[in-house]
């Protein structure tokens, strides 16, 4: 995969050669959390924010639009952009939702169909909870992941030893399979001596939320059945997360799901082909870029707005 520093310079090259080119917008959770433990939440304020800076440079559309307009070089008045969101949490309906209707700006939601209605979090957000919530933890914590032993010493109420462990144990899990990360998790919980939290703020999608989307603005894509990193998968197991998702999304939705995006944006020649043969017309990547007339459908480019206000992202769209 291509190396993060690399990729950002490609998306500003490709930007100035290919300026009215489409472009693909990334969000996960529009929230005020107490603290933005990976960074993937924008405040409601700087999103609205953010969205009337782009229907004011672009014309955003679905994404299945786009994906057309791309690939048949058609012209439009103004260059074009779509919004998508990873993940599903409820905020992206309660929150994101009025935002977008208000401004008239269509959507695509990749959800993660086994965590629709589920009364647990997501993996990382658990993690979070462990290590930094306010309850004491054990001064030393070793892990074994598979021949290999990781330590780390936790001083009491010392946050960046916390943090630290923290992050690092996601990147481990990160490339795990989900039967591994559960096992793991359990064996944290019961390390920190804490119950699997279920915090409201943090849920996904109730199956309600889901279906209402059905006749609105915005639409439904797969994202997986529990969000693994699939290229770390063997091809069945890949497979199967995939069209899992893909049906589990359409019988929620009540409608097709055309669309898909790989979690953590990891993927490799087999998971695109993977991808393409479960029958969806697209996948997203979380590569920085904008989406080219020759562009491969399932290797697509999104732009992550980040923090920037309005003034700056309407200046990196136009």
């Amino acid at each position: 995969m291509i190396e993060r520093g690399i990729a950002n310079t490609l998306a500003v090259v490709q930007r100035r050669l290919w300026p009215h080119a489409p472009a693909i917008l990334i969000y996960h959770r529009v929230a005020d959390p107490a603290r933005d433990v990976w960074g993937i939440t924008v405040g409601p304020d700087r999103f609205a924010e953010q969205i009337e800076a782009l229907v004011s440079v672009r014309q955003v559309v679905p994404l299945g639009d786009l994906i057309a307009a791309a690939r048949e070089g058609t012209k439009s008045d103004r260059p074009l952009a779509a919004v998508t969101f990873d993940d599903g949490y409820h905020d992206v309906f309660t929150v994101a939702r009025p935002v977008l209707h208000r401004l008239g700006c269509p959507a695509t939601v990749f959800v993660v169909s086994g965590m629709v209605g589920a009364l647990r979090e997501f993996w990382w957000d658990e993690l979070a909870f462990i290590f930094l919530s306010d309850h004491e933890l054990p001064a030393e914590l070793e892990m074994r992941f598979g021949r290999r032993a990781r330590r780390w010493s936790l001083p009491t109420g010392d946050f960046g030893a916390r943090g630290t462990a923290c992050h690092q144990i996601r990147r481990v899990f990160r490339d795990l399979s989900p039967v591994a990360i559960e096992g793991h998790l359990a064996t944290l919980r019961a390390w920190a001596r804490v119950e699997r939290p279920a915090r409201a703020e943090n849920r996904a999608m109730t199956p309600e939320e889901v279906k209402t989307l059905r006749n609105d603005l915005l639409s439904v894509g797969a994202h997986t059945a529990r969000h693994p990193s699939l290229p770390f998968l063997p091809a069945g197991d890949q497979r199967a997360e995939i069209i899992e998702s893909r049906i589990a999304c359409e019988a929620l939705f009540g409608g097709p799901t055309p669309h898909f995006a790989y979690p953590f944006g990891a993927y490799d020649g087999r998971t695109a082909r993977l991808a393409k043969e479960a029958g969806f017309a697209s996948a997203c990547t979380t590569v920085p870029g904008v989406v080219i007339r020759d562009a491969d459908p399932f290797r697509l480019p999104r732009i992550a707005p980040g923090q920037l206000d309005g003034e700056q992202l309407a200046r990196v769209l136009s």
